[in-house]
């Protein structure tokens, strides 16, 4: 609401406490009583209104980020089988449509991503079957569907949940000139009976009419100071060799709104048209194909120029999925990656497919690498962590044998 609907409303509360005060009194002449049931009926809507247009629209935001990541996940968990499938058979063509990374899934346009996904769905449901022996199931191409569909749902509720927050915003200016005509021409005339009446009711209603400005911006009250034109700038380099790195995404987040721009080919960045009307702590995000998210927080100034450099790792992991014996994926099996200076390790998700990032990675490292299951034996290889390298690491868990029966 603006602050002229908000003193609006104030008022439109005072008055109606001042009738509950009052009722008896009041309600004395049938027109009164049913001009003030309106009156209350319209605040009642009102507040509707209002605690309909204060709800947060983030909410909606979030889930369509989380829809993205499960269809990313399981896209990703399909596309790569589907890859293998397509190199033993020599079929160059799907094999191109197919071999992506996630950091490729992640840099594709939110409105073009599910008609990506549904384009290789269609290639991928021709041929199915032959996709079993490498751990793509019916199951999981369901799953798939699933995720498409309810990405695309997703990226309509933000805009529905903006939608309705106008709407009630529309609203809430109908109701108040419903209300305010309301007591001009039918309350307020019903009320100069009491004038002379009872001239100490008559004037407690005068004074519950009155509109006072509870933020106190009178006429003489000082204008917020204007927005200042803030500039940041900076280098952007490989934190291993310390080569500049070309078209980084770097996405300023002030609360005026996010600024995105890209490095040139020298690793230069430069946002000249941040607006800042105070000191604001702002998050700062760098972000590339093949090199790990880094975010940085600085203090900015109205009128500034500031420097903000960094430097950027090589994203490093392992995926791949964990079956038993049988065939039969382990959901929430743990994989772990351990070595001397400490250990990672994350759950295989319905289809036990698992995802392991490995931060801060600055030069190669033994480790082991771990898969474990309830009720199976744990299994375990040496791997060297490649630090930008993403390694595939599959696992075949063998229950654990009974033990033998009692003599």
């Amino acid at each position: 609401m603006t602050d002229k609907q908000s003193n609006q409303v104030d008022m439109y509360n005072a008055v109606g406490l001042f009738y509950t005060t009052n009722q008896t009194v009041i309600d004395s002449l049938a027109a009164r009583a049913d001009a003030f049931t309106q009156f209350n009926t319209n605040r009642a809507k009102l507040n509707t209104a209002i605690s309909g247009q204060t709800l947060k629209t983030t909410g909606p935001t979030k889930d369509t980020q989380l829809s993205r990541e499960a269809l990313q996940n399981i896209t990703y968990s399909i596309l790569q089988p589907a890859a293998a499938w397509a190199r033993v058979n020599n079929n160059n063509t799907l094999r191109d449509q197919f071999n992506v990374s996630l950091s490729d899934l992640k840099d594709i346009k939110d409105d073009t991503f599910p008609g990506y996904c549904r384009e290789r769905y269609d290639l991928i449901n021709g041929i199915l079957p032959a996709l079993a022996d490498y751990g793509v199931t019916p199951a999981m191409f369901g799953d798939w569907d699933t995720a498409i569909n309810g990405y695309v749902d997703a990226l309509a509720r933000p805009r529905i949940a903006v939608t309705t927050k106008s709407t009630k915003t529309q609203s809430i200016k109908s109701i108040i000139s419903q209300t305010g005509k309301l007591l001009k021409e039918v309350i307020d005339p019903l009320m100069i009976v009491f004038r002379a009446q009872d001239p100490e009711l008559f004037d407690g209603y005068t004074k519950a009419r009155i509109i006072i400005d509870r933020r106190g911006r009178g006429s003489g009250s000082n204008p917020p100071p204007p927005a200042q034109t803030t500039n940041l700038k900076g280098n952007v380099t490989h934190a291993v060799t310390g080569v500049p790195l070309f078209k980084v995404e770097v996405t300023i987040m002030p609360t005026s709104g996010n600024i995105t721009t890209l490095t040139d080919a020298s690793g230069n960045y430069a946002a000249n048209a941040i607006q800042l009307t105070a000191s604001e702590s702002v998050q700062v995000r760098f972000r590339l194909t093949g090199m790990e998210d880094r975010t940085e927080t600085t203090t900015l100034q109205p009128g500034q120029n500031k420097v903000l450099n960094a430097t950027m790792t090589p994203a490093t992991a392992f995926f791949g999925h964990v079956v038993d014996t049988n065939g039969n994926t382990q959901a929430g099996a743990i994989v772990r990656l351990s070595n001397p200076d400490g250990m990672l390790e994350v759950q295989t998700d319905s289809n036990g497919n698992y995802s392991l990032p490995v931060p801060g990675l600055a030069q190669p490292e033994s480790a082991t690498l771990t898969a474990e299951a309830t009720g199976m034996m744990p299994s375990s290889l040496p791997v060297t962590i490649t630090p930008g390298e993403q390694q595939e690491q599959n696992f075949t868990l063998s229950p654990i044998a009974p033990p033998p029966p009692m003599p």
